[in-house]
């Protein structure tokens, strides 16, 4: 599919300070009620000074009583972003125009004329108005979605004579998807082309995007975007996504939307949006504390976003409690160290998702591969010869030209190394301090010294996991824990007869 957008390339950065958001499929489903907790959410976030603004596909005067329902004063912004207005409490909705992109008539009426020729019914938005054929039999139904009473013309093309505001061809669901990439190259330079909803496939003034109208709104704030969390549901909703530092999906999106994403909200049926922003922009840490979030889908993503803006996340594990950065944060390992209070005298071992990144860090023997198959996941660190091409830092390795990996039987830190890689991770605790077996006892322990806390209840806190060096002939166990040491014996002695190569086990 033609994508003239461009990845997401915003670091996320807390406090989130702006929340945009889509309407429908995002905050409504098709009995278009918000529902209450949704209600609550925003109504919270807008309390504690968080800018909140619809970005929606709708004209402006139909996005306003859904604004004035949840309490919201900032700019409404319609149209895929072609028109802004202030929030307004006049019985029309029509607050001062702050923004409008309008098409050129040739181009309008262009695309009324192709959309025609395809199998789509096409209408014209200009302003606050919808202006349809004289003869569509749907003309009370778009009337009453948009709220607002249809201007009849006889001749829809040639009534099209100046600039207009958007073009909207409507046809069976899923057919405006499949004319999308050809609609893009015939008016590509001339008008931007996006699907808002299963049947409408949506023209534009050439730059339009809410993208473009996140980027207005952050600006006119004078927000960064990485602190800026936007949610939407469709491919109109893509670049809106990829600009800020927190751009959400709603699961049912399309893929090009869910690849746009840094997260994906729960379903609408369980008001997911308000899900995210309760978890994201509402759950900021108290005075004596960090952050503590449940261990859930929306925690885990949280946490991601705290590593891939360098920060330190504390997390469960199959034992104790660990603290964790991102193995391409600058100096993150040595903030793990300052945490602890503890000299950087020995490594750090890499928590995996899976096995086979085990093969991006170090080099796998035969004793590692039959190790690894009859232990992992569990309790069990192998010592690799490191890689040379994977430039892992010398303070990770205490100098020596090996890393430690372990594949944890626990999903929280193998969901997050799935994501931002092999996982450097510790235990949650100040040097000679007892282990931490919850997140109260990190909060306890550590403080504000890390920036997160997943909250997974308590953890076994059972032995630590027992360490062997397979770089050598025969393997050195290097730490007794929770696997006996005649277990390893075993499995080496009826291990593999031959090398497995570089792959995993």
């Amino acid at each position: 599919m033609v994508r003239p957008f461009a990845p997401r390339s915003e670091a996320p950065v807390f406090p989130i300070r702006m929340i945009a958001l889509d309407i429908d499929g995002t905050l409504v489903d098709d009995d278009l009620a918000i529902g209450e907790r949704t209600r609550a959410a925003i109504g919270r976030a807008v309390h504690r000074g968080i800018r909140v603004s619809l970005v929606t596909g709708r004209m402006t005067s139909s996005a306003v009583r859904f604004a004035g329902l949840l309490g919201l004063r900032d700019p409404v912004v319609g149209y895929q972003g072609a028109l802004a207005r202030e929030m307004t409490d006049r019985a029309d909705g029509v607050g001062r125009l702050l923004l409008h992109t309008p098409m050129l008539p040739a181009i309008a009426r262009e695309a009324v004329a192709w959309s025609s020729s395809v199998g789509l019914d096409p209408h014209a938005s200009h302003l606050e108005q919808l202006i349809i054929r004289a003869d569509d039999p749907q003309v009370d139904d778009y009337s009453a979605f948009l709220g607002t009473l249809a201007v009849r013309v006889p001749d829809l093309y040639a009534w099209i004579r100046h600039p207009i505001t958007k073009v909207v061809a409507v046809g069976p669901p899923g057919m405006p998807i499949a004319l999308l990439d050809e609609a893009r190259r015939r008016f590509a330079g001339r008008a931007e082309v996006t699907v808002a909803h299963p049947r409408f496939l949506e023209f534009v003034a050439p730059g339009v995007s809410k993208g473009r109208a996140v980027r207005w709104l952050a600006r006119r704030h004078g927000i960064p975007l990485g602190q800026v969390l936007a949610i939407g549901d469709q491919l109109n909703d893509v670049e809106m996504l990829a600009a800020v530092g927190h751009g959400t999906a709603m699961p049912h999106g399309p893929a090009a939307l869910l690849a746009a994403a840094r997260y994906v909200a729960p379903s609408i049926r369980s008001e997911g949006a308000a899900e995210i922003i309760e978890r994201l922009a509402l759950a900021t840490a108290p005075a004596h504390g960090p952050r503590v979030l449940p261990d859930d889908a929306a925690g885990r993503a949280a946490a991601v976003a705290v590593l891939r803006s360098g920060g330190v996340v504390a997390l469960p594990t199959d034992t104790v409690y660990g603290i964790a950065v991102a193995l391409s944060t600058p100096g993150g390992i040595e903030r793990l160290f300052r945490v602890k209070q503890r000299p950087p005298e020995k490594g750090i071992a890499l928590l995996l998702a899976e096995p086979s990144q085990a093969s991006s860090v170090g080099m796998w023997t035969p004793a590692a591969a039959a190790l690894a198959e009859a232990f992992w996941p569990g309790p069990l660190t192998l010592v690799l010869q490191a890689r040379p091409e994977a430039n892992l830092p010398a303070v990770l390795t205490g100098g020596a030209p090996t890393i430690g990996v372990r594949l944890p039987d626990h999903a929280a830190p193998r969901a997050l190394a799935a994501t931002v890689g092999p996982l450097p991770t510790t235990s949650a605790n100040l040097s000679g301090h007892p282990d931490a077996l919850d997140a109260a006892s990190v909060v306890e322990q550590l403080g504000n010294t890390v920036d997160l806390v997943l909250d997974g209840g308590r953890t076994p806190g059972s032995l630590p996991s027992t360490v062997v060096d397979t770089t050598m002939d025969p393997v050195a166990i290097l730490r007794v824990g929770a696997l006996d040491e005649l277990l390893i014996r075993a499995v080496i002695a009826r291990g593999a007869t031959g090398p497995r190569g570089e792959g995993s086990p």
